[in-house]
Formats: structure tokens, C-alpha cells, sequence
């Protein structure tokens, strides 16, 4: 049963896979949104994203499976099927049945990612996630790829980025961060500036939060360095969400990068692990007792309504104190 009054996934683009774990020519078994799904990458270089049961007697097409040109052979009687979900070719029949076909999904791949779309009611998407400047350019350190499983609903871990008040005692801000909100539909931008204190050094720090659904947000600090932190969400079963991260620092400092490179993404890890042990083991309260500078947490219920089917009531009357 789950902990929250909301559907386990909200429609969104979610990523199933980082792009250099299936290479030309591989197979990915995945199992998200309760279910188990297949990616695989065909000859012309492009990934897709397919049902991973097999129609014909239930073999999964990600364990053993192959990639043939454009489509995937099933392990256990060679049925291919294409990017499509239809099935191209039985080696040992002449006749396809109409039903040999598996659900493909839409599939978007950007900033290292392989994505996919979920909708409840099987909607097309209606939105992108935007390609990240700078990512993978010869200005930044390369990227460190980092994943954790956490007990939790995607709701929960986007709401962070509006709990300006919690940036204090869990991100070294040494009192709350100011914060400016710009909603664009699916898209939403967080600007937040104040005062870091990281062992016993304080500094002026600026960063801008962009969430693009519920499955994806890019951190970008400007101050007091400059770091991106690509964060994907997927839910893979009822209150169980993959935690994705790539951490990229931006070259600076000289001969001195690497070794604050290697800091940062230690600090980085730490607190994902700090947000997760809280996340892990809070419980989820409709109606929280806010005071005025939290407002940000019932702007963020508002516009995160958008992404369950029929608006449900993911986020209800707030009391403000």
C-alpha cells in the first residue's frame, strides 16, 4: 500500500537508462513504472524503448535478446520485432499474426540520457526535456554518474526544490536561501541566492533549479563555482523511484581542479544521501502547518497537479500560519 494520497507516477518524461550503457548493437533490461521494459539500440544508432514481454510464450526480449539492423530478436524463438512493437519476422512461419505486437514507447535522448514517456491514458507527450548547455562541453570536468534507489514518490523529491526553509539545516545555507519562482506549464525555474557556510568558510552562492516534468530537473550553481547536477527520477515500483545524478564540475582552479572536483562530488553524494534518509522516512501531510516564507511548497503542489490524469488533488488546501 502506498504511503501517498497521489497515483506512483506522475505522466512525464523519465529517464531508463544513461546513453553509454547501451552502445550500438545492446540490450538494457529495465524495470520501471512496475513493469519491465527493454532499450535497445539498433545499428543506426537510434534507441528505443519497447514492452519487454514477449507476446508469443513471455520471454523477456532484455535478458538474452539481440539486436538485429534495427530491431530485437527474442531469446527464445527468434521473433523480431521493430522499434514499432510489431513483429517483422518469424524464422520458421510465413504467417504473422496481427497480434504479435508489443507496446513501443516515445523515446527522447538528451544530456547523457535515455528518456521515455509515461502517461496514464497512453497520451503522446506534450512537451521536451530542453538539451543543457554547456553538458559534455571541453569547459567542464567530465561527468561522474551516480544512482540510488529510494523509497519515496517523485512528488516528494521534486518538492525540495520550493522548501527553501530546509536548505539550512540539510545544504549549509547559514539562514534561508531568498527564492524566485518562474512557471512556464511543464517547465519551471527556481533562482535562489544567500549564504553558504562549508567547513567553517562562508560564501555568497547562486544557483538556478529547472524542472521539465516530474522526472527531470537540472541543477546549475554559479556561486560561489560552477557546477551542473542533472538529476532524473523514475519510479520503478509503488514508492520505489531510481535516483539518477550526473555531477559536472566546470574547470577552474587551475592545477587545483581535480582535487576540488573530487570534493564536490563527495559533497554532492553526501547530501542526496541526507535528503534520501529523510525521504526514506518521513510521511507525506496533505494539509502541513506553513508559515509565510514556506508559500513555496503550495506554489509547488499547484503546478505539480498538472502532471496526474484528471488533475487529481495532489495538492490540497495548505494552512499557512
Amino acid at each position: 500500500m502506498s504511503r501517498f494520497p497521489f497515483p506512483p507516477v506522475p505522466n512525464s518524461w523519465y529517464a531508463v537508462a544513461w546513453s553509454h550503457d547501451v552502445p550500438r548493437g545492446t540490450v538494457l533490461p529495465v524495470r520501471c513504472f512496475g513493469q519491465d521494459l527493454v532499450v535497445f539500440r539498433g545499428e543506426d544508432g537510434i534507441p528505443r524503448v519497447l514492452d519487454a514481454m514477449c507476446p508469443h510464450l513471455g520471454a523477456n526480449l532484455g535478458v538474452g535478446g539481440k539486436v538485429v539492423g534495427n530491431q530485437i530478436e527474442c531469446p527464445f524463438h527468434a521473433w523480431r520485432f521493430g522499434g514499432d512493437g510489431v513483429c517483422t519476422h518469424i524464422p520458421y512461419s510465413q504467417n504473422i499474426p496481427g497480434k504479435a505486437r508489443v507496446a513501443c514507447w516515445p523515446v527522447q535522448e538528451v544530456n547523457g540520457h535515455i528518456l521515455t514517456y509515461f502517461h496514464r491514458d497512453k497520451h503522446e507527450p506534450t512537451f521536451e526535456v530542453p538539451l543543457v548547455p554547456g553538458f559534455g562541453a571541453a569547459q567542464w570536468h567530465a561527468p561522474t554518474f551516480h544512482s540510488v534507489n529510494v523509497k519515496t514518490h517523485v512528488q516528494e523529491m521534486n518538492e525540495n526544490i520550493f522548501d527553501v526553509a530546509h536548505f539550512v539545516k540539510v545544504h549549509h545555507y547559514r539562514e534561508m536561501p531568498t527564492a524566485t519562482e518562474h512557471i512556464d506549464g511543464p517547465h519551471v525555474r527556481v533562482a535562489l541566492s544567500g549564504e553558504l557556510e562549508v567547513l567553517g568558510h562562508r560564501f555568497t552562492a547562486a544557483n538556478d533549479a529547472y524542472m521539465h516534468g516530474a522526472g527531470w530537473t537540472v541543477i546549475h550553481v554559479t556561486k560561489p563555482f560552477e557546477l551542473l547536477v542533472l538529476v532524473a527520477k523514475t519510479p520503478v515500483e509503488v514508492d520505489l523511484v531510481q535516483h539518477r545524478f550526473a555531477i559536472c564540475v566546470r574547470r577552474q582552479f587551475g592545477p587545483a581542479g581535480w582535487p576540488f572536483r573530487a570534493f564536490i562530488t563527495r559533497q554532492v553524494i553526501a547530501d542526496v544521501a541526507t535528503d534520501a534518509a529523510i525521504w526514506e522516512n518521513k510521511r507525506y501531510v496533505e494539509r502541513p502547518l506553513l508559515v509565510k516564507q514556506e508559500t513555496g511548497i503550495a506554489t509547488f503542489r499547484r503546478w505539480h497537479q498538472q502532471f496526474y490524469s484528471g488533475r487529481q488533488e495532489a495538492g490540497r488546501q495548505q494552512d499557512v500560519a
